[in-house]
Formats: C-alpha cells, sequence, structure tokens
C-alpha cells in the first residue's frame, strides 16, 4: 500500500502530480495512507476548479485507480520511490522527535524493531506485477466516497450526547521500565555556541554574490538555498511568479518531464515568496547534487512560458481565495488587517484585475 500510495502521489511524479495536478485538471489531488495495526486506510482526496463538480473529482481519481490496473505507471517509479523513500527517512531522522516516533510506531502497531529498520529493504523487493495484482485484489468497489458541501444540510441527525463514565487513573504507579528511565545517569547537556568564523565557510561568486557553506556530517543529503531581498512587500507579483516555476518547460524538458528527472535523482526544488525575502531551494540525495543542481539552473536560465498554465493557475489562485472566504479559520488568520489595516501583510497579494493582467513572459 505505500508503494501506491507514491506511485498515485510523491508530490513531483505521481499519477496524480502529473496527470491531474500538473495538468491542472483539478484544484489539488492527493494521497495518503493511515498505518494502523489492525486495519489501515488509503485515502485519496481532491479539490474541483471554478465549475467543476465533486463527483468529476471523484471520476478523475478513480480513473488512476484504473491506471495502476493496467500497469500504466513507468518501470523506473519504484526504484525511484525507494530511493526517495530512503532520503525522506534519512531527513526525518535528522531531529529526535522524529527517531521517537519512529520506535514509538512500531511499538503501537506490534512491528519489531529488526522489522521495522528493514522496512524500506523490503519495499525495494517489490516489483511491478506485484503492485498490479495488489490493486486488481483490493482496490475494487470496497470504498467510501464523501463530499463537503458548501450550504446547510437540513437532513442532519442529531446524536444525544451520553453520559461519560469517569475514568479511574493509576498515575502514582511506573513500570519497571519507567524506572529505568528515572533512575538513569545521564549527563548534563552543555549549550554549543557557534562561532560562524569558525563553523560556516564563506565564499563569494561572480559578482560578489556571498555562499554560505556549512558541510553535511549528519547523513548523504544535501540542501541549497538562493535567497534574494525581495518578495511581497517589494513587488506583489512575487507570490504569483513562484507558484509558476512549477508548470514551465525548457527546450529539452515538459514540466511533467522536469518534476520526473527531479524524482529520479531522489531530489526536489520548491520556491516561495514572503513579505521581504524570495528563496528557491534545492534537496536531496547529495551524490546527485550536480544532475540536479544543473538541471535547476536550466530552469532558471531558458524557462518556456505557458499561457494555458498561467491562465489556469490564476483561475485557480482566484478559487482559492473564495474557498478561503467560505473557511472561518482563513478568516480569522486575517486578524492582522483588524490591527493594522490596509497597511497589514494580509494585503501584499494582487487584486483579480491586477492577477488577471499578469504579463506572461
Amino acid at each position: 500500500m505505500t508503494i501506491v500510495d507514491y506511485i498515485l502521489s510523491n508530490g513531483q511524479a505521481g499519477l496524480l502530480d502529473i496527470n491531474l495536478n500538473n495538468k491542472q485538471k483539478v484544484l489539488s489531488a492527493s494521497s495518503s495512507t493511515i498505518i494502523m495495526k489492525d486495519y489501515s486506510v488509503h485515502m485519496l482526496s481532491g479539490r474541483p476548479r471554478e465549475g467543476q463538480t465533486p463527483e468529476q473529482v471523484r471520476d478523475f481519481l478513480m480513473e488512476q485507480i484504473m491506471e495502476l490496473k493496467l500497469g500504466n505507471f513507468p518501470d523506473w517509479m519504484i526504484p525511484a520511490i525507494v530511493t526517495n523513500l530512503r532520503m525522506e527517512q534519512e531527513q526525518s531522522f535528522e531531529n529526535n522527535r522524529s527517531r521517537a516516533s519512529a520506535m514509538l510506531n512500531a511499538e503501537l502497531t506490534g512491528v519489531s524493531y529488526e522489522r521495522a529498520v528493514k522496512r524500506i529493504d523490503r519495499l525495494s523487493k517489490i516489483n511491478k506485477q506485484q503492485v498490479i495484482d495488489f490493486v486488481r485484489k483490493w482496490y475494487g468497489d470496497n470504498h467510501v466516497v464523501v463530499f463537503k458541501r458548501t450550504g446547510v444540510d437540513e437532513n442532519v441527525v442529531k446524536v444525544v450526547k451520553p453520559t461519560i463514565t469517569p475514568v479511574a487513573t493509576n498515575s502514582e504507579m511506573k513500570s519497571e521500565f519507567v524506572k529505568r528511565i528515572l533512575d538513569a545517569k545521564v549527563n548534563e547537556i552543555l549549550p554549543v555556541f557557534i562561532d560562524f568564523d569558525k563553523d560556516i565557510t564563506i565564499g563569494k561568486l561572480k559578482g560578489g554574490i556571498p555562499v554560505f557553506m556549512i558541510k553535511n556530517t549528519e547523513n548523504k543529503l544535501f540542501s541549497l538555498t538562493y535567497s534574494f531581498d525581495m518578495g511581497a512587500a517589494h513587488d506583489r507579483r512575487w507570490p504569483v511568479i513562484t507558484q509558476y516555476l512549477n508548470f514551465l518547460a525548457t527546450d529539452q524538458f515538459t514540466s511533467a518531464q522536469i518534476q520526473e528527472e527531479f524524482y529520479k535523482l531522489g531530489c526536489s526544488f520548491s520556491a516561495s515568496a514572503g513579505e521581504d525575502e524570495m528563496s528557491i531551494s534545492l534537496d536531496g540525495i547529495a551524490d546527485n547534487f550536480i544532475g540536479a543542481l544543473t538541471l535547476l539552473e536550466s530552469i532558471l536560465a531558458g524557462p518556456k512560458s505557458d499561457e494555458k498554465a498561467l491562465s489556469n493557475l490564476i483561475d485557480d489562485i482566484l478559487k482559492k481565495r473564495a474557498n478561503a472566504r467560505l473557511n472561518k479559520g482563513q478568516i480569522l488568520a486575517r486578524a492582522t488587517y483588524a490591527m493594522y489595516g490596509p497597511s497589514s501583510a494580509a494585503t501584499y497579494q494582487l487584486s483579480e484585475r491586477r492577477i488577471k493582467g499578469v504579463e506572461r513572459k
């Protein structure tokens, strides 16, 4: 199920990513799993574009399940998924919370520690035909479809809240395991202060552009970020432009092929624009750094615009704004406008009229 989940959606080259999100057939589509001890859940979700019905989104999602049953996914996909799963695990294990969570999940699901640490090795042995057979066996009419619609449902059934029986706790008791933890002698953790002159290597590119580098001694991953001292407060088009980067092609690759190439390398790029800073980040496996950087530079140096993709992106941005106006949580998030008025950072976005006039170059 994990492999099926990643074939459908991995943020870059999955069937939902390429066939629905990249082609802008829906506002968004995703796949996720909940792994539990007795039963697990695989969920597909999607949001309709302007003028679409939830039923149409459902049909799009089910079409991708049929693609799996027919084996219509590339042979390189499963090895690439395994590569990216190893990278994700390396990244997550950089912090103690994720390490502890991995051990906790193994305990809760009754999986031995030895089996848990060899999970990705087992996934690497799964072949394409096994995936096809698995989907054909388990992904039939045995699913539930839930639609979320706007408006008031007049047929809601009220349930009387039952009385909750108080539960007597034994918080004063301690297991032998907890006692060993509490009685263990540990060394005091001392703070480590960064010496910027020694711990950070500083260099310069052509034009005097500064470069700051720290060698990664934790694992075999890299992270590179281009930072620009400008953002939405300087030009309100930047947030739109950073989203548009995901739909640009080059002379060599289409936008979908670019995402596939990054995924094969176990790397990814992203762009974002804040109030006063814009950044483009590249992350992934260190051995593939040169290939990933070359690919990213080709996008930045020779992008090919797509009129239809930009028009669809603008329509989707406006649709998301309309959806946000129906979400009380989103409305409350704009509380800064109540404090700062027209000067609030919440106003750092293009009006509908101006966003429709964004130049296609």
